[in-house]
This record gives structure tokens, C-alpha cells and sequence, in this order.
């Protein structure tokens, strides 16, 4: 299971069920969003603040764009996976 933060530390994570939760810093769900019928995986949130995410439905997996206004990633070492929106694992400096 991979997930993402956002700037509000607001958290975006995927589940097997074709879901995409946005929960609160505090733990709270803030949305649920129905994706696929399978695995949601890997959300990315780019400076903007939109979220990318791939979801499986049926046996094809797709690609979903979903905007956040006023938002963008966290500012921390690692946000979502691969540490930054290329996925390099390199952190900055």
C-alpha cells in the first residue's frame, strides 16, 4: 500500500476495494472515492495539487486525475512513493 500527503497533511491512500481515501491529520475520512473494483495504487500529488492515481477495473488499469485546489505535496523528505513526483527515491537536499 502506497500513499501520498499533501500540503495540509491531508492523507490520499488506496485500498483494494477500488477506493481512494482522503483522510485528515487527524485521522478523520474526509472522502471516499470510488475508482475500480480493484487495487488503487500509488497516488502522486504534483505542485499544483493534483493527484494522479492508478486504479484496476476489470482488467484494465486506469489512470484517474483529481483536483485539489490550493494544495500540492507536503513539504517533507517523503511525501508520496518514490520520494517525489519523477519517483527517484533521491532525496533533497
Amino acid at each position: 500500500m502506497y500513499l501520498a500527503v499533501d500540503e495540509e497533511g491531508n492523507i490520499y491512500v488506496g485500498a483494494t476495494n477500488g477506493s481512494l481515501y482522503i483522510v485528515n491529520p487527524d485521522g478523520e475520512l474526509l472522502k471516499e472515492l470510488e475508482l475500480g473494483d480493484g487495487a488503487v495504487n500509488s497516488p502522486t500529488i504534483i505542485a499544483n495539487g493534483t493527484v494522479y492515481v492508478e486504479a484496476k477495473a476489470g482488467s484494465t488499469i486506469e489512470l484517474h486525475k483529481i483536483t485539489v485546489e490550493n494544495s500540492g505535496p507536503a513539504d517533507s523528505p517523503w511525501p508520496m512513493k518514490g520520494q517525489n513526483v519523477k519517483n527517484t527515491g533521491v532525496a533533497q537536499e
